[in-house]
């Protein structure tokens, strides 16, 4: 009998939990509330990656104001650095058509973790406006003269939708 009342009110706290947990977004979709817009990308595999992001919405400028990023690099005979980070924009999915970028990677921090190199990247002063239906990205690069490794990476762009 006390189990039975145990495991209801397991099943009610469980429920309780995942109900008041917060919402993410699933299938890397954005997050749009009022003028807020969150976004997430990751990927696995290469020494290069271009992490794409959603469409912004058609019917608003989206400013994005911060970016955040885990990066790891497996570490083979010698480190493999990453050497590049920007956030650009284009007209098409993974695109840089447009000819603007944001470097990221002065705000790196670095640690090892037996053999693999993690790269975090925290921003909270980006200025970088993205016009209406425009495609986001951000572009990782190591130094490709080395042998190519199995880069991942995990990045979160957040910002605010504005009318111009």
């Amino acid at each position: 009998m006390h189990f039975d009342r145990f495991a209801k009110f397991i099943a009610l706290f469980m429920l309780m939990l995942g109900l008041a947990a917060p919402a993410y977004a699933q299938n890397n979709k954005p997050i749009r509330s009022g003028t807020w817009y969150e976004d997430q990308a990751s990927l696995v595999g290469g020494s290069s990656q271009t992490l794409t992001l959603a469409q912004s919405p058609t019917d608003k400028f989206l400013n994005i104001t911060h970016v955040a990023c885990l990066i790891s690099v497996p570490n083979g005979p010698t480190i493999q650095p990453v050497i590049d980070v920007f956030l650009t924009v284009g007209s098409t999915s993974g695109a840089n058509d447009l000819g603007r970028k944001q470097h990221l990677l002065n705000t790196t921090n670095q640690a090892f973790v037996k053999a693999v190199a993690y790269y975090t990247i925290i921003t909270d002063a980006v200025f970088f406006k993205v016009g209406p239906g425009r495609y986001p990205s951000i572009r990782i690069s190591t130094d490709t003269a080395q042998t190519p490794v199995g880069l991942t990476s995990e990045c979160t762009i957040v910002g605010n939708l504005t009318d111009d």
